[in-house]
């Protein structure tokens, strides 16, 4: 990050320019450092400006990133590192931007916009339709699972009923 920044200085980018970075593998490796973590954000902030901080998750290599991203709705630049570093604060209206609302601008994308809506999708309006005729006779009942269907209910089974098939 700092030879980013080094670089950023040596040919004079201002902030909010064409200069984006991802904070989220970095956040991942300075979670268990909140200084370090309130000074790498801080630079970033001052530096690129906050329309420029994107959270592009490595979720592929490091697994859900949910609670990284509850650490990051949760953490707070120090008012003192705020003082004495001229770093901005860490709002709840910086962190959304960071999340999701810069990546949004910076692709075209409308994070208002309805993309579907399956409340109005034909299965869902059928559905009260069924029911009736189902009390009536005229269609069979709903399915109703007939055995184990989740992992702790098989797990149990296997545990209780093995059968001839399983090795004991």
């Amino acid at each position: 990050m700092d030879s980013l920044l080094t670089a950023l200085d040596k040919y004079d980018v201002p902030p909010n320019s064409n200069v984006w970075a991802d904070v989220a593998a970095m956040w991942r490796n300075l979670l268990p450092y909140p200084v370090q973590a309130a000074h790498a954000l801080g630079k970033l902030l001052s530096r690129l400006g906050d329309d420029r901080l994107l959270w592009g998750t490595d979720s592929v290599w490091y697994g859900p990133p949910q609670t990284q991203i509850m650490a990051f709705r949760a953490f707070q630049i120090s008012p003192e590192l705020q003082e004495r570093y001229g770093y901005p604060a860490l709002t709840d209206a910086i962190k959304a931007k960071v999340l999701g609302l810069n990546a949004a601008q910076l692709w075209g994308v409308d994070p208002d916009a309805t993309r579907c809506e399956l409340t109005a999708d034909t299965l869902e309006r059928s559905r009260p339709i069924a029911r009736v005729l189902a009390s009536e006779g005229e269609l069979p009942a709903p399915w109703v699972p007939r055995g184990a269907i989740t992992r702790g209910q098989v797990l149990h089974w296997l545990a209780h009923e093995r059968g001839p098939w399983l090795p004991a």
